[in-house]
């Protein structure tokens, strides 16, 4: 009876576990989006009419015209108007922005 309950729990654990990292990372680069609103010191982000939360770990990088690889920079590289592709979780029901890769015009 014990083993019963052991491994239906260890099955809940792996199910939650499994659909929580699903539902609350999005890794896909998807489309190119435009910045509508900056914030830095509510630390809020507005892209697509979506407001983002921008944790102290955020990570951006600016992509120049013909360099091979994206340099690493500091958020308020981020403008409004410029062209990105962000990396996104939820956490604790709110959006969180991970990585932003601003595009060069």
């Amino acid at each position: 009876m014990i083993k019963k309950y052991r491994v239906i729990g260890v099955f809940l654990l792996l199910f939650f576990f499994t659909m929580n990292g699903v539902a609350g990372f999005n890794n896909s680069p998807g489309q190119l989006k435009e910045i509508y609103d900056i914030n830095h010191k509510k630390r809020k982000l507005v892209i697509s009419d979506k407001t983002y939360l921008m944790p102290i770990s955020l990570t951006v990088y600016k992509l120049d015209r013909g360099a091979k690889k994206p340099r690493k920079v500091n958020r308020y590289a981020l403008k409004k108007g410029q062209k990105v592709y962000i990396n996104t979780s939820i956490r604790n029901s709110r959006p969180y922005v991970n990585e932003i890769l601003i595009m060069a015009k």
